[in-house]
């Protein structure tokens, strides 16, 4: 998956998720832990998984045995939500690949036509991609 197009926020939001998958329906995980084992800045995920939340991607529990936890299973959670919930912009909104501010529809870069499609074909491949299917594939 080419996440590296991806912001910092998205690289670690899609992080946390996947630990927290590896122990859905068990039990709750603590924000620091998370941080911890991810390298997370603790207050970055923090403002994360408040932006999940509200999301419905995670549920969370205040107090001395609180955590956070998945609101439901990884098969069904998309990775498209993980990014959506970041308010990282969709991938064809992304700009032009040579990092030209005139390319757009109405005046073209070199490469438009190609970006595109490859933006077209990462959109996507990640509209179909679960959670479950990013952390087999980071486990392979």
């Amino acid at each position: 998956m080419l996440l590296a197009l991806y912001s910092k926020s998205v690289k670690y939001a899609i992080s946390a998720m996947a630990c927290l998958a590896l122990i859905y329906g068990k039990e709750l995980k603590k924000v620091k832990d998370i941080a911890r084992e991810c390298r997370i800045p603790n207050q970055y995920l923090a403002k994360l998984i408040s932006d999940l939340r509200q999301a419905h991607l995670v549920k969370a529990v205040r107090g001395p045995t609180g955590g956070v936890k998945l609101s439901r299973n990884p098969s069904d959670i998309k990775i498209f939500e993980v990014i959506s919930a970041v308010n990282e912009p969709p991938i064809n909104d992304m700009e032009c690949l040579l990092g030209l501010g005139c390319c757009g529809d109405d005046d073209e870069c070199p490469f438009h036509e190609t970006w595109a499609e490859i933006r077209n074909k990462i959109h996507l491949d990640i509209e179909k991609k679960t959670l479950a299917d990013f952390v087999k594939m980071k486990n392979k």
